[in-house]
C-alpha cells in the first residue's frame, strides 16, 4: 500500500466513523507508532479477534468496496492499522487524525463536490468549531 493509497483510504475512513470512533482511532495510531517495535496482535486489538480470521489486509486491494465490508466490522480499522508499516503509521498520523487538523477534514468532506449529511458533519464537528455544515 503506497502512501496516495493510505490517504484515500483516510478520506474514507473519515467519512464513515463518527468523531469518538476517530479520537479513539487517533489514540490508537500514536499509541502503535509508539510501540511499534513490539510484536504486533500478540494481544488482540479488539474484542473479538476471530472476525478476522483469514483477513490479510495488508496483501488486498483496498477497493471501496471491500473497504466498505471491512468497515461494517466495526473494528476493522485497529486490524488495518496494525499492519501498516511504519512510514505509513506517519503519513498517516501527519495526514490528519491530529485535532488540530480535524477542521481541515471536516472542511474537506464538506467541500462542493462532497454530498454528505448534517448528521455526519456534525459527528466530526469538534466542540469548539464555530463552521456551520453547508447545505
Amino acid at each position: 500500500m503506497n502512501i496516495p493509497k493510505v490517504t484515500r483510504w483516510v478520506d474514507f475512513v473519515v467519512s464513515e466513523l463518527t468523531h469518538n470512533e476517530l479520537e479513539y482511532f487517533e489514540k490508537m495510531i500514536q499509541q502503535i507508532i509508539k510501540e511499534k517495535n513490539r510484536i504486533f496482535l500478540e494481544e488482540p486489538l479488539t474484542a473479538n479477534p476471530k472476525k478476522f480470521k483469514g483477513i490479510k489486509i495488508e496483501d488486498a486491494e483496498l477497493t471501496l468496496r471491500s473497504t466498505r465490508i471491512l468497515l461494517s466490522r466495526k473494528y476493522k480499522t485497529l486490524e488495518q492499522v496494525a499492519k501498516l508499516s511504519r512510514s505509513q503509521l506517519i503519513a498517516l498520523s501527519k495526514y490528519g487524525f491530529m485535532r488540530k487538523s480535524m477542521i481541515e477534514i471536516t472542511d474537506l468532506l464538506a467541500d462542493n463536490k462532497t454530498i454528505i449529511s448534517k448528521e455526519l458533519y456534525d459527528s466530526l464537528k469538534l466542540p469548539t468549531d464555530c463552521y456551520e455544515p453547508l447545505k
